[in-house]
């Protein structure tokens, strides 16, 4: 049961991530790696660009 007014949410497990990772080279035209490096250079910009390097540095971290 829910607190009423909180709305359900799904915590990302890896697989999530990982689909989510593998959307980059269909969107961007870069794998995963030249993404992430466009991203920190500043060279690819806006809120899915921000949230893709976010989640390529959180599964860096957490799963290699």
């Amino acid at each position: 049961m829910h607190d009423e007014g909180v709305p359900p949410f799904h915590i990302l497990d890896k697989k999530d991530i990982e689909k989510e990772l593998s959307k980059i080279e269909k969107r961007f035209g870069m794998t995963p790696e030249e993404f992430h490096k466009a991203w920190k250079e500043g060279k690819v910009h806006g809120h899915e660009v921000m949230k893709l390097g976010c989640y390529y540095e959180f599964y860096k971290d957490e799963y290699e």
